[in-house]
């Protein structure tokens, strides 16, 4: 989880060892619902985006994978690129 300005980012999966993860984003203050960060994202990642693989400051949102890639956002999450590729995977949890 993180909070970028008026938002929180938050990642999810369809299990434990984190099958279909994504990144979904809602407002604080009066969101109702989480939306899925897609735009410059993969459609899924393969493995769990961990609690500190994600971090915000301001609208400023970086993620990392296992796989060894590094997404920005400056947008608060609704639109990303990828910064970097090609870093060591990290070890199995």
């Amino acid at each position: 989880m993180a909070v970028a300005g008026d938002h929180v980012l938050v990642s999810a999966s369809a299990g434990f060892h984190g099958r279909r993860a994504a990144v979904y984003r809602r407002l604080l203050d009066g969101g109702t619902r989480f939306e899925r960060c897609a735009e410059g994202l993969p459609k899924w990642f393969a493995d769990n985006v961990d609690t500190a693989c994600l971090a915000a400051a301001g609208p400023l949102v970086v993620l990392g994978t296992a796989d060894g890639c590094v997404f920005r956002s400056l947008d608060a999450g609704r639109h990303w690129t990828l910064a970097m590729k090609g870093l060591p995977r990290s070890p199995p949890s």
